[in-house]
């Protein structure tokens, strides 16, 4: 939701609480409990671990409380490593969302890009990988990626993380093993045989790296946290070294702890050079990983923020249509090279 729909959504609930009803508040995002809450409940695990006012408690504490653990500062692109040269290229992007929509992600480079419900920006990443139809031209590392063909999206060296994980990503009734090698069984086979003991071996390596809790190969999908079975879809794609990667809102529905291995994954890649284009409605995410943020509008790259200043609140700001902050409004000398780093 954008901000000034979040506020209209606090103010509700106060005038709610105000008429003396009760409110029970379900959230991971920290800065809503502070706004909103006046008690919180702690649960962990399954199993519940506080429940206190939040009077004296600070945000650190709460994530200490949820995760069980002192929450390590992630890796996060500060801007600071080289930027080569353009990996994925996109002209004249088309859907009955989008209206020719043109880009490039270079190699190093994490691009974020963002706008409400209908900007097109629930579209693009689906559109990129070839799951909706769509007219333009995509390139990746120079090759031409046809319209609805993932299998050759995969071929040039792209990956992709649906917002959807459930409907999209995720087979909950089978083993880790399989949906962690869904994409390429090709390093388990042998004569023509698939080889479970080398793919269970592979796959360990994987849930070690990732630290998904358990990591248990054969345990089913759908019995893992949703954080858990997000890092398996993630570790699915960092399997095939990607040379593009797309993430759509790889965060949403994941707590405090997973969202900051996430974050910090997404640092790694940018500093080995993969190309990320990072779709997201959350404007800290945004401000934290990205290079450069495209704002859609309309089905339209309306605008776009860069800068070492970038803030959320620029973020929140562009994406409602409110003028401020680093960016530049397309169409001005400064936004004209726009698919430069």
């Amino acid at each position: 939701m954008p901000a000034n729909e979040v506020t209209r959504l606090f103010e509700l609930v106060r005038s709610l609480r105000a008429s003396g009803i009760a409110v029970l508040y379900v959230s991971h995002h920290m800065q809503e409990i502070f706004d909103i809450a006046d008690t919180v409940t702690v649960m962990r695990d399954g199993r519940h671990v506080t429940t206190r006012p939040m009077t004296g408690l600070d945000e650190d504490q709460l994530v200490e409380l949820m995760i069980g653990r002192s929450l390590a500062a992630a890796t996060v692109n500060t801007g600071a490593h080289a930027i080569g040269e353009t990996l994925m290229s996109v002209r004249g992007l088309r859907t009955d969302l989008l209206r020719s929509v043109d880009f490039d992600v270079h190699a190093g480079e994490v691009v974020g890009v963002t706008g409400i419900t209908g900007s097109g920006r629930e579209q693009i990443a689906m559109a990129l990988f070839g799951g909706v139809s769509r007219r333009g031209t995509v390139t990746v590392g120079g090759r031409v990626v046809a319209a609805q063909r993932p299998d050759l999206a995969i071929a040039a060296g792209m990956g992709f993380v649906p917002s959807d994980r459930h409907a999209n990503a995720a087979l909950l009734e089978s083993p880790l093993r399989e949906n962690l090698t869904l994409v390429n069984v090709r390093p388990a086979m042998s004569r023509g045989v698939l080889r479970k003991g080398r793919e269970r071996a592979d796959v360990q390596v994987w849930l070690d790296r990732l630290s998904i809790n358990p990591p248990e190969p054969e345990m089913p999908m759908g019995k893992l946290s949703g954080g858990n079975q997000q890092k398996v879809v993630i570790a699915r794609w960092l399997r095939e070294s990607p040379r593009v990667l797309l993430l759509d809102d790889p965060t949403q529905g994941v707590d405090v702890g997973a969202k900051n291995e996430i974050h910090a994954i997404v640092g790694e890649l940018s500093t080995q050079g993969t190309a990320v284009l990072l779709v997201s409605s959350d404007e800290s995410e945004l401000a934290a990983l990205c290079d450069r943020v495209l704002v859609l509008a309309g089905g339209r790259i309306e605008r776009q923020l860069q800068g070492p200043g970038l803030s959320p609140d620029d973020v929140s700001a562009a994406t409602i249509g409110v003028a401020g902050g680093p960016g530049t409004a397309l169409g001005t000398e400064a936004d004209k090279g726009l698919s430069q780093p």
